[in-house]
């Protein structure tokens, strides 16, 4: 056997595996970093969603509530939510991220683009708003899941 230089794919003087290339994990593409981020947000919603059951449901009803109370086409972000809810117990509410989560995977919502946040805490950050897909399934949701809130998040 000859001994061959460590940057070569070859076989190398006292290596038994496989050649260098063959034992390199593949290079994922952007598309691949995209999805694995896509789902680890995905997973971590819901991780969120069964810990947070209750204050969730809470919020989703009054993201629901405020929306079918807009005329036609109207968003609603999850800064309004928060204003409905009043006093979060939460100093950082991470949870807050499930909420239009379920819904939109529930079919009951869209995103109908960003806007500038209106807490003075969030710097302006881009959030989302929020728009119906289906008034009446809405509708019938809100009803399925106790109506509006009657106020504040339970714990």
């Amino acid at each position: 056997m000859t001994q061959r230089s460590l940057w070569s794919d070859g076989p190398r003087v006292g290596h038994t595996g496989p050649p260098r290339s063959e034992s390199k994990p593949p290079n994922p593409t952007a598309a691949t970093r995209a999805g694995n981020a896509e789902l680890g947000k995905l997973r971590a919603l819901a991780v969120l969603a069964a810990r947070h059951g209750g204050r969730v449901l809470a919020a989703q009803r009054a993201m629901i509530a405020l929306l079918l109370a807009r005329p036609d086409g109207a968003a609603v972000t999850i800064d309004e939510v928060r204003a409905e809810l009043g006093q979060l117990p939460d100093r950082r509410p991470t949870w807050l991220g499930a909420v239009p989560h379920g819904l939109r995977a529930a079919g009951l919502i869209e995103r109908a683009g960003f806007v500038e946040s209106d807490r003075a805490a969030s710097h302006a950050r881009p959030v989302s708003a929020w728009r119906l897909r289906d008034r009446a399934a809405a509708a019938a949701w809100l009803r399925e899941h106790g109506g509006p809130p009657a106020g504040g998040v339970g714990a």
